[in-house]
């Protein structure tokens, strides 16, 4: 199974991006275009993920640093994006002003 990113809504004036299956290195660039082309707030549905590999897990921890909120994250998921955004805090990596939202 490949990726698939489905936008929805909450409703309200959130963005959500519902992603499912596996996401790979090879996603990350539709994955950034996709939020990039939005304007306001935005979120990640990763409910359905089945797997990620560890270049995807610095992208979330990016975008969940630079404003992109997270709806539905499974734990495993949640656990890896957290010791990721503690690394790169460990490692002296500053905090970009919000990039997705506008």
């Amino acid at each position: 199974m490949s990726c698939r990113v489905e936008r929805v809504g909450d409703g309200g004036t959130l963005i959500v991006f519902r992603v499912s299956g596996r996401i790979q290195r090879a996603h990350i660039q539709m994955l950034r275009e996709v939020l990039e082309r939005e304007s306001g707030r935005l979120a990640l549905d990763p409910e359905e993920v089945t797997l990620v590999d560890r270049e995807v897990v610095r992208f979330l921890a990016f975008s969940e640093e630079n404003g992109v909120e997270f709806k539905y994250v499974p734990d495993y998921l949640r656990e890896w994006v957290t010791k990721e955004q503690r690394k790169s805090v460990g490692r002296g990596i500053q905090r970009n002003e919000k990039r997705y939202t506008r």
